[in-house]
């Protein structure tokens, strides 16, 4: 919810530049992440080297810029999820003043489209999208009309906006690289409206599957480790009570019912789960090696 928050306000056209930078060869999107998102400095050092050599001063740039990875990752599990309480009805984007992308003529593979590699909103007022797309007869505008489908939909963000729309206005979000596949395009005089279909990109994790994925893998180690230690005493009694206080001390809830709670922070210390996973899978206490940690674990 604070990612989202931010979003809404003057940090987007940051996380924008960010998005649409660096994987770009573009000069000008190259410039405005630099401008953007570092120090005055490393901008003058960048305008100085890039006309001599564009690639170096690039990487050099980048390297003292910030690029909000964890920021864009947070936000974009905000819109995964709330995208799932919108309606699939069509929505509409103006490209005032812009061309439309050369990949919506070019045909590939039997399909014309592309990838946006940044947020893009749109709302589901076309009267409004094609008023502000209207161009002029030696250069017309451009209307996306964008149908969503059953997992592929935008967010409202309007509940969270730093800005909040009008009373009935409704804009929705689109996580970065949406692919837009055109469908048919229209001449309607001074404006060519595209057709085409999104799909959302849903291959990254969601925020909480990121910071859980070294829980869950040591959740597997520690159940094994439970029922070898099950197998290895030889009283059916004994060995439920061990595995009872086993389970307790690594695998058992928190106060609030949350499974796995001494892991929860544990797991994500890569020296501590490296020095006290190791010893407690070889049988060891921890000794000179685990210290605390590796003993308790």
């Amino acid at each position: 919810l604070i990612g989202g928050r931010l979003f809404t306000g003057p940090m987007n056209a940051k996380y924008q530049a960010a998005l649409r930078a660096l994987d770009s060869a573009d000069a000008g999107r190259r410039r405005k992440f630099v401008q953007l998102c570092s120090d005055p400095q490393t901008l003058s050092q960048y305008e100085a080297a890039v006309e001599a050599d564009p690639e170096g001063s690039w990487a050099a740039a980048r390297m003292l810029c910030t690029s909000y990875s964890t920021t864009l990752h947070v936000i974009k599990s905000l819109l995964l999820r709330l995208s799932k309480l919108s309606r699939a009805t069509p929505v509409y984007r103006a490209l005032h003043g812009e061309a439309p992308p050369a990949a919506f003529w070019r045909e590939r593979f039997g399909a014309r489209g592309g990838v946006d590699p940044g947020f893009f909103s749109a709302c589901p007022d076309r009267a409004a999208a094609a008023l502000a797309a209207r161009g002029s007869q030696h250069a017309p505008g451009v209307l996306l009309e964008i149908e969503q489908g059953l997992v592929s939909r935008g967010a409202d963000l309007g509940w969270l906006s730093q800005y909040p729309p009008p009373d009935g206005a409704c804009e929705l979000v689109f996580p970065p690289h949406t692919a837009l596949d055109v469908v048919e395009v229209v001449d309607e005089g001074d404006t060519l409206a595209f057709r085409c279909r999104a799909t959302v990109n849903r291959s990254d994790l969601a925020i909480d599957k990121v910071v859980s994925t070294k829980r869950d893998g040591l959740n597997c180690i520690m159940t094994s480790m439970k029922f070898s230690l099950m197998r290895e005493i030889a009283d059916e009694a004994d060995a439920r009570l061990a595995a009872q206080e086993f389970h307790a001390l690594v695998l058992g809830p928190d106060d609030d019912g949350r499974p796995f709670a001494p892991l929860r922070s544990w797991a994500n210390t890569s020296g501590v789960c490296r020095t006290g996973t190791y010893p407690a899978r070889d049988g060891d206490s921890g000794g000179d090696s685990g210290g605390d940690s590796g003993g308790d674990s």
